[in-house]
């Protein structure tokens, strides 16, 4: 019933019934007949009949090798031929990132996009080819090296900002899903690269990178990178200290050689970044997130190796300091985190944390729960006796009506059931509601 319309003289009727195949593209896709329907609708002198059959294309070489083998040699001759629009060839583009099925297709589809690279310079149809690229770059994991150098060309030497950014976001985009295919050739180039890029924006894309490529089994092919990756960590901006520190991290304990040596420097790189961020600048937008690094970095560190009292110390009393909820719940989750770690060097920092509680209550959902889980962990465990009283006395009144006032029973919630996990105290002091 659907096929048959394709065959009326209306052509919004067929470019529906093509729109309805693309929908339904993971159940019909291996049907000959709606083949060759949207390789005759590609010719269509009708614009609206084009692009439903674009559309279902996509759709059909997502789930159909044999559609997308069959169609990669058309798609490619409207691409390069001098009677397609402009527009239309950015519309047929995007398609060459689903065919990827077999080798011989990707490869010839790789190649295609690389003539068209010095053939059409526009900043649209750029960017757009350095996606699919990359895109097919993954889906096939071929070509990663090279790809990789072609990136590093654009990101070095193309004049427009755009560009360069965008190829520093697809080399992350690498990192992050493929990080296994980087060689150690391609992330030494990536590294001696960040000296010559242009703005600070450039500089952390690239070191972010860094970071993804050391969090992975990439960080094997970066053990002698750490020396030249460590001097980022006072000279660049926030996001990029945080991503070397954070980055140099990952490479020492991937590495069983002078861990206790390089811990002691790396904890106070991290201590001396954290209070950085807090005192600078906070209407960066990469505040947060270079701080979450940083505390992360912080975390693998106290699981390795036991933080100094100085540290101890610092961290908690930089929670007044803050300057937004989203920060105070980062700090109050890493904290968390390594007094689940090491509970018994943690428990002198409480007066800080109960004082900033009793003058300066969290009001947001986002922030009362980790600082609530923060004072649960301190106190989880302990045989004192004027641990327990103070506990009792000060922090369950404190906490009281911060999760009467400002929190949902969804929270009070949460705080409930993460008491009766760790100190089975704090939920005498919810509402019965909660109950």
């Amino acid at each position: 019933r659907i096929y048959s319309v394709v065959h009326s003289n209306d052509p919004v009727a067929r470019a529906v019934t093509l729109r309805v195949f693309g929908s339904i593209a993971s159940v019909i896709a291996e049907r000959k007949s709606v083949h060759h329907c949207i390789h005759r609708s590609l010719e269509s002198h009708d614009q609206v009949e084009v692009d439903a059959a674009l559309l279902a294309t996509s759709q059909l070489c997502r789930h159909s090798s044999a559609f997308a083998s069959g169609v990669s040699e058309k798609i490619a001759n409207m691409v390069q031929g001098l009677m397609t629009p402009v527009d239309m060839k950015l519309k047929l583009i995007p398609i060459l990132e689903q065919l990827h099925h077999n080798i011989d297709t990707a490869t010839q589809v790789r190649e295609l996009c690389l003539r068209l690279l010095p053939r059409y310079p526009a900043l649209s149809f750029v960017v757009l080819l350095l996606h699919t690229l990359t895109r097919l770059a993954t889906a096939t994991l071929l070509h990663i090296p090279h790809h990789v150098v072609l990136l590093l060309d654009y990101a070095q030497h193309d004049a427009r900002k755009v560009v360069r950014c965008k190829a520093l976001q697809e080399m992350l985009a690498l990192a992050t899903a493929v990080p296994h295919t980087w060689t150690h050739s391609c992330i030494s180039s990536l590294l001696s690269a960040v000296d010559k890029m242009v703005t600070d924006k450039e500089k952390d894309l690239a070191l972010l990178t860094l970071y993804k490529l050391s969090g992975s089994v990439a960080v094997h092919s970066m053990a002698s990178l750490k020396d030249s990756i460590a001097p980022y960590s006072y000279t660049h901006t926030l996001l990029g200290s945080a991503c070397a520190v954070a980055a140099v991290t990952n490479i020492v304990f991937a590495s069983p050689i002078d861990q206790e040596q390089s811990a002691d420097e790396l904890e106070q790189m991290s201590v001396l970044l954290i209070e950085s961020l807090v005192v600078m600048d906070h209407s960066q937008p990469n505040s947060a997130a270079a701080l979450r690094i940083v505390l992360l970095s912080l975390v693998k560190l106290s699981s390795h190796t036991k933080l100094s009292m100085q540290s101890l110390n610092t961290l908690p009393a930089l929670l007044p300091s803050l300057p937004s909820p989203r920060h105070v719940a980062i700090l109050c989750k890493a904290l968390a985190s390594v007094a689940g770690v090491t509970p018994d060097a943690w428990r002198h920092t409480t007066p800080p944390i109960t004082r900033f509680l009793e003058s300066r209550g969290p009001t947001q959902p986002d922030t009362i729960l980790p600082l609530a889980t923060l004072l649960m962990e301190l106190h989880r465990g302990s045989t004192d006796t004027c641990q327990h009283r103070s506990f009792n006395t000060r922090i369950i009144p404190s906490l009281q009506p911060i999760l009467c006032q400002h929190s949902s029973l969804w929270t009070q919630y949460t705080v409930a059931r993460k008491a009766s996990m760790l100190v089975r105290t704090l939920p005498a002091c919810l509402p019965a509601s909660v109950f």
